[in-house]
């Protein structure tokens, strides 16, 4: 008769970890899901994911992305950070000219 197997109690070692959908940079920008960022040594732009933080404090930042017709999941140290670049939105014509006359009409009653 074969020997009866005995479950192994399993242990989950990033259930103490603190994950979060933001992070803002060294330099001071907001990332969030989705925001592309470059990386020092790496070559391409990534997508953020999330930020992790160990009880340990040890932390990292967790992106998508790489070289063209490469695509990784990646994690990096979050000084390692370059640059966090952001997508112009677009603005309606009619938006626009809305805009530019409620900054002119509080200039105009400043003035006065």
């Amino acid at each position: 008769m074969a020997k009866r197997r005995v479950p192994v109690p399993h242990h989950d070692p990033s259930a103490d970890w603190t994950r979060s959908t933001t992070h803002t940079s060294a330099k001071g920008r907001h990332i969030g899901p989705g925001t592309e960022f470059s990386v020092y040594g790496e070559p391409g732009r990534f997508r953020f994911v999330e930020h992790v933080t160990t009880p340990a404090g040890v932390e990292w930042v967790t992106g998508h992305g790489g070289p063209r017709k490469v695509r990784v999941c990646r994690s990096f140290r979050p000084e390692r950070i370059k640059r966090v670049h952001t997508k112009k939105t677009y603005v309606s014509p009619e938006e626009a000219r809305r805009l530019v006359n409620e900054k002119n009409r509080a200039k105009r009653e400043a003035a006065r």
